[in-house]
């Protein structure tokens, strides 16, 4: 696991319930929300890794996700 992806579930870990169904990345042009990623982020599988890496890295250009 990648310090990009502890700092995700460590912050998701910390996310109020509410906030965890909001939008937070588009990836490959879907919408996808903390929950979708959290989610994608146990499957091991080439697709949900590849949209799970696009969506970290849209969140750390937008400061949704602290800069590694």
């Amino acid at each position: 696991m990648t310090k990009r992806e502890q700092k995700f579930i460590k912050m998701y870990a910390n996310l109020p319930l509410g906030t965890r169904n909001e939008i937070c990345a588009v990836a490959f042009g879907v919408p996808y929300t903390f929950k979708d990623l959290y989610k994608l982020s146990l499957n091991e599988n080439y697709a949900s890794e590849l949209i799970f890496k696009e969506a970290l890295e849209k969140m750390e250009r937008l400061d949704i996700l602290p800069k590694t």
